[in-house]
Order: structure tokens, then sequence, then C-alpha cells
């Protein structure tokens, strides 16, 4: 009886080392340089955008290979934004559904690429429009 406990203790033990050593591969690859584009704002006139990005992946070979293809983040990122109607662009509140659409197009275009989604997150650490 106390072996069987031992041996179940153990192993939720395994378990929880597993889950640990999974959120310790979380590793963040900024993207540089930061994106600058620009957007139609309301009245017509050209507006900037300056946007510091950095992508969550897991594990070094997911960020070897987000490193190795930075340019095709940059343009897709870049594309992405210039796409973005003002009212999203200006609006905070915004703000995370756009990273939900970011994070979406680049696993796209990993999976395209790669045949893998690579990145499971887009953070934006600086978020400037002008």
């Amino acid at each position: 009886m106390r072996r069987g406990l031992v041996v179940v203790c153990f192993l939720m033990l395994l378990g929880r080392a597993g889950q640990a050593q999974e959120a310790l591969e979380t590793q963040y690859v900024p993207v540089e340089p930061y994106i600058i584009t620009n957007f139609i704002k309301k009245n017509g006139k050209i507006g900037f955008i300056n946007v510091t990005p950095t992508l969550v992946v897991k594990g070094p070979e997911d960020a070897a290979a987000a490193e190795d293809n930075m340019p095709l983040v940059q343009d897709y990122l870049t594309s992405f934004l210039g796409r973005q109607p003002a009212e999203v662009i200006t609006d905070v509140s915004k703000i995370p559904q756009l990273r939900k659409e970011a994070t979406a197009g680049l696993q796209k275009v990993f999976q395209e690429e790669l045949g893998r989604p690579v990145v499971v997150d887009v953070l934006f650490s600086k978020f400037v429009w002008q």
C-alpha cells in the first residue's frame, strides 16, 4: 500500500517537473529593427505607427527559426499594421485584438514556410502612433 502511494507521489512530482520545464522553454525573440509604417487617418492624412514587437516561442529551436526568418516576420508585421484602419490603430482597447490577429497571421506564414506555426504569441512593448 505504501509503495503504491510513493509511486503515485513520484509520478505527480514528475508531471509538475515537466510542466515547469515546459514553462522554462518559453522564449522571447525581439523583432529588430522595430516596425515603423504609415496608415491613413480619418481626415485622409498620413499617420505613422512605431511598434516594438516581441515574438513568444516555445524552445530554442523555434527561437532560432524565428530569428532566421526575421525579414519575413518584419515584412508581415509591416504590411499587417499598415493595412489597419485608423480606428483600430488609435484605439488602445483594440491592441489585444491586433495581437491575436498578428499571431494568427504569423502562425500561418510560418506554417507555410516551415511546416509548423513557431509563434505562440506576439507582444507589443511599444505602440506609438502619430
